[in-house]
């Protein structure tokens, strides 16, 4: 007899819960922050704090999942630890009628802020320096906290369906 896949998914405490809420009210803080970079024309700044609001809200979903925090040599790309949770996650959207194409959306936006992170720290050095200031407009600020904003609105998703399993 097959295991379903929804027994797979953790079970947690209240205390356990209300500990991974306050590392998703960080990450929202931090989003908030890339907001306010975005409107003083500090391209760079939002994308460094869109990434970082990004990993957390991603890092909350894998923790919720799997019941532990990703850490190791995979750093601050997330693309393979999602990939392995997509099952999981397919369970939790179905519950709410949505589908897995954001999950894709979100490894391939894992992927963009990976490339993006060095250069809004570092700046780019081909032949001569270009300052990090100068790497960066509008439209790339634009699309980091979009990808923010997904990673937001899955976890807030995630983070529904084990705080309903908890009541019901």
């Amino acid at each position: 007899m097959k295991k379903s896949i929804s027994k797979k998914l953790p079970q947690w405490t209240i205390e356990e819960l209300q500990s991974i809420d306050k590392q998703f009210y960080k990450a929202s803080k931090i989003e908030e922050e890339a907001k306010q970079h975005k409107e003083k024309y500090d391209y760079d700044l939002s994308i460094r704090r869109a990434q970082e609001a990004f990993e957390l809200y991603i890092k909350t979903i894998l923790q919720l999942i799997t019941k532990t925090y990703p850490k190791g040599k995979s750093g601050h790309r997330l693309n393979e630890d999602l990939q392995k949770i997509k099952k999981q996650l397919e369970i939790i959207l179905k519950k709410y009628h949505l589908n897995t194409t954001d999950v894709v959306r979100l490894i391939i936006a894992s992927n963009v802020l990976y490339q993006w992170r060095i250069p809004s720290f570092y700046g780019y050095e081909v032949n001569e320096e270009v300052s990090v200031s100068e790497i960066f407009t509008e439209k790339e600020a634009d699309l980091a906290l979009n990808y923010a904003n997904k990673a937001y609105f899955l976890c807030n998703i995630v983070k529904q369906y084990f705080n309903s399993s908890m009541s019901s």
